[in-house]
Order: C-alpha cells, then sequence, then structure tokens
C-alpha cells in the first residue's frame, strides 16, 4: 500500500523539479476596471437583477511565443446590485491570449483573449425581518467563460471583456450572469 504512494510522491519531487526552468518564465499582468453584470433566469417565476461592479483582473502566464500565452486568470469585482445589497464575483480560469498584451515583449497593437474556469457570482443583501438585521446570501457558482479584446487608448492598454457565469446552484433556479468589464491595464 506505501510503495504506490511513494512511487508518486517520488515522481511529484521529480516533476517540480523539471518544471523549475520554466516556472522562471512565467509573467503577471494587472488590471483594474469598471464593469456591469445581469442576471437572466431561465423561469418566468425567476427575477432578474443588475449590478455595477469595480472589478480586478491578474493574471500569471507563459509565453509561448512573442504574441501568444496561456496562463491562469483570476477575474474578482465588488459591486452594488441594489440599495442594501452587495454583488463579489470570482472565477479562477485557464486563459489564452494573443496579440498585444499576450506577452510583454508583444509589438502588437491589438489583441484578443479567451478563458475557460470555474466561477461564482454572489449577491449579498441585508434584510430587515422585524426582529433582528441579517446578511442573506445568494450564491451563482458554476463553469466560468471569458472573452474579450485589447488595444491601446492614448498610450495605456485598455480591454474589454465578456463573461459569463452558467449557475449550478438548483436552489436559485437556472442563471445566466453576464458582465462586461472596461479594464485599464496597470
Amino acid at each position: 500500500m506505501k510503495q504506490p504512494l511513494i512511487i508518486a510522491t517520488l515522481f511529484a519531487l521529480m516533476s517540480m523539479t523539471s518544471q523549475a526552468q520554466w516556472l522562471k518564465d512565467v509573467e503577471q499582468d494587472h488590471a483594474v476596471g469598471y464593469g456591469y453584470a445581469v442576471g437572466i433566469p431561465y423561469n418566468i417565476s425567476g427575477s432578474s437583477f443588475a449590478s455595477q461592479e469595480l472589478a480586478y483582473h491578474g493574471r500569471y502566464y507563459l509565453p509561448v511565443s512573442e504574441d501568444f500565452s496561456w496562463g491562469i486568470g483570476t477575474p474578482v469585482s465588488v459591486g452594488t446590485p441594489g440599495p442594501a445589497g452587495l454583488s463579489l464575483s470570482y472565477a479562477l480560469a485557464l486563459e489564452f491570449d494573443a496579440g498585444m498584451g499576450a506577452t510583454m515583449e508583444s509589438k502588437k497593437s491589438f489583441g484578443v483573449f479567451g478563458s475557460v474556469g470555474f466561477g461564482s457570482f454572489d449577491m449579498l443583501y441585508l434584510t430587515d425581518d422585524g426582529i433582528s438585521i441579517r446578511l442573506d446570501r445568494s450564491t451563482y457558482y458554476g463553469p466560468y467563460l471569458g472573452t474579450g479584446v485589447r488595444l491601446y487608448y492614448r498610450g495605456q492598454p485598455v480591454g474589454l471583456s465578456l463573461n459569463t457565469w452558467r449557475n449550478m446552484n438548483t436552489v436559485l433556479g437556472k442563471v445566466q450572469v453576464i458582465s462586461l468589464r472596461l479594464l485599464y491595464g496597470l
């Protein structure tokens, strides 16, 4: 029983040491911006919602060539869906980038990107039921998809991103959350 565990551990250690060289080539990119999200229910009894949000997108990537890279992205946003509410969205996604912004060495003036992963769009509301004030949470989690374009605007890298979460939370019913974000590269 212990022998397979020891072999797997040795294999993992050898893999990690062989990968140490390409880990030195990992680059990072960060962007902040503004977004607008809409939740669309699939059934008639569901209620739609909207949220204005402040967004951050961190990206750690490995350049494949001067104008192409793949990596991990962490889009996060905080927003206000109403007078007594807060929205929070986050995801962990595998990203592919081409053209401008794909790598630090890219000289292109236009770029595209796509991402696929798993994420959540949470709605938090303060509820006063007459006895006490409590925080209610609706969690829309599921597969995350994102796509977008990058270009330079007055010398500053700017991205327009379209993101979506497909709800898998059966308690809340089927909901598609769509977010459009304008991001400024740091």
